[in-house]
């Protein structure tokens, strides 16, 4: 009873954290969007050039974080990850020009994604046997329904504070909540194989020259490339694409603060699934509804598809990536989890660092949304052909065993 209270605890921590850090210096890039075109006068597409550095360049991390995850644990990656997000906040409203902007949000995104969704799935898939989809899906929740409390309260202080105290104001919850949890909470080698055996290689599966070696790496890299790519341009860019379609700021805002309200309920959802039935599926299910909301999202001049994309593209937005590390630990294993989840990581970097530029030069040249969320959707269904085609660590055993021999 005792070490199932710290298990949930642990989660807890880990819950806190990603709604405080990721929330905050994650999540609220299209609130700021309009204020920062406003004040510099920037194109378009080199405004998402700061989402590019936020989501994509910072996803360059994933590899070192991902060794050092499977070497020194969870607990220093994360301290440093709460870190360099106040650090990056703190550059951010001090900045007069594009280039300490753009390192601003690139450490942002190295801290978001590399110290901390990266950490957080570790934790729980070492952490969890049992229930693993689930806990995952209420950890990573945590990013959404944080976006979904900060867009609103971003929205309402930037007319009263300007968008300099703003992200000032966002580093305080960082420093006095979520940094205490990561420091009495999260343990840097969670697994029970691993205390029991003193190292990570204890753990079964493949390394990772052998996962490289299998069709399924590459078919979760091309899931992660197409999912990442249309769902963050999407996040990116739909505040101003709805004040396109019409509608105001802070309608606009509230609309993506619900989109991703509703992307934390689907997160444990389709975590709840995973767990009975593969995660593949679960994959497959979330990229389809994702498409079907791009789809509406087509139509929001009518306000009745503006809603109903609302639950599609919010339940379905951040369910893939809920899906990706348990993929990962069932194709591959755990025993080298973070180096191959880091190596993966690059794929979903590609996509997260062209997805809102080419949104935003689509909108350059036809001064229109509509042609990117049509191939967002298109993106979606490509990496649900990927998710299906992967298999499982078993079936990879017997093709990398006379390469272990002769090893």
């Amino acid at each position: 009873m005792q070490g199932l209270r710290r298990d949930w605890l642990v989660a807890l921590a880990l819950f806190l954290s990603l709604f405080l850090v990721v929330g905050a210096g994650f999540e609220t890039t299209g609130a700021f969007f309009s204020p920062l075109l406003k004040e510099f006068g920037w194109s378009r597409t080199r405004l998402s050039l700061l989402s590019s550095a936020l989501y994509g360049f910072g996803g360059l991390s994933t590899p070192l974080a991902g060794w050092l995850l499977d070497r020194i644990g969870a607990r220093i990656v994360m301290i440093a990850g709460a870190m360099l997000t106040v650090a990056g906040l703190v550059l951010a409203s001090q900045s007069h020009s594009f280039a300490p902007m753009f390192a601003a949000y690139l450490a942002l995104g190295v801290a978001a994604v590399g110290g901390m969704f990266l950490p957080a799935a570790y934790v729980v898939t070492n952490q969890f046997t049992e229930r693993r989809g689930l806990v995952m899906g209420m950890v990573m929740a945590g990013s959404a329904l944080g976006g979904m409390a900060m867009n609103p309260l971003v929205g309402l202080m930037l007319p009263i504070l300007g968008w300099r105290d703003t992200y000032r104001v966002l580093t305080l919850p960082i420093l006095v909540i979520a940094l205490p949890a990561i420091l009495t909470q999260v343990q840097s080698h969670p697994s029970t194989e691993i205390k029991a055996s003193g190292t990570p290689g204890g753990l079964s599966g493949l390394d990772l020259a052998s996962a490289l070696r299998t069709r399924s790496f590459w078919l979760i890299a091309l899931f992660a490339l197409c999912y990442s790519m249309g769902a963050v341009a999407s996040l990116v860019h739909v505040v101003p694409y709805l004040i396109g379609e019409g509608y105001a700021i802070a309608m606009a805002t509230a609309i993506q603060g619900l989109i991703l309200g509703f992307a934390g309920l689907g997160k444990p959802i389709v975590g709840w699934i995973a767990d009975r039935l593969d995660s593949r599926w679960a994959a497959a299910l979330s990229l389809l509804t994702l498409a079907f909301g791009f789809l509406a999202i087509l139509g929001a001049r009518q306000i009745a598809l503006l809603w109903l994309s609302v639950p599609l593209v919010g339940l379905a937005l951040g369910s893939p990536g809920i899906v990706l590390p348990l993929m990962t630990a069932w194709c591959f294993g755990l025993k080298r989890f973070g180096t191959i989840s880091g190596m993966l990581g690059l794929a979903s970097t590609l996509g997260i660092a062209a997805g809102p530029v080419v949104a935003g030069a689509i909108f350059d040249a036809m001064q229109s949304y509509h042609a990117a969320f049509a191939l967002f959707v298109v993106l979606e269904l490509i990496a649900t052909a990927a998710a299906v085609a992967c298999r499982p660590l078993q079936t990879h055993r017997p093709v990398l065993q006379p390469a272990a021999a002769s090893a």
